[in-house]
C-alpha cells in the first residue's frame, strides 16, 4: 500500500464523517414545526444516509482487497 492510498482513504472517511455532520444538522432542523420544511429534510436526510452507507461500504470493501 502506497502513501498516497492512504491518502484517499483518509479523505474518503472524511468525506464520509463530514456527511454524518450534515445528517445530524438536518435531524436537528426536522424538529422545526413547520410541516413543509419537515418533510423536505427528512428527504433529505434520507439522501445523506444512503450516500453514508454506501461510500462506507466502499471503503471497507476497498481496505479487505488490500
Amino acid at each position: 500500500m502506497t502513501v498516497n492510498t492512504n491518502d484517499v482513504l483518509v479523505d474518503y472517511e472524511g468525506f464520509c464523517a463530514q456527511l454524518s455532520d450534515i445528517q445530524l444538522v438536518l435531524e436537528m432542523a426536522t424538529m422545526e414545526d413547520s410541516k413543509q420544511s419537515s418533510a423536505l429534510l427528512n428527504t433529505a436526510n434520507q439522501a445523506i444516509s444512503k450516500l453514508i452507507l454506501e461510500h462506507t461500504q466502499q471503503v471497507n470493501d476497498y481496505r479487505k482487497r488490500l
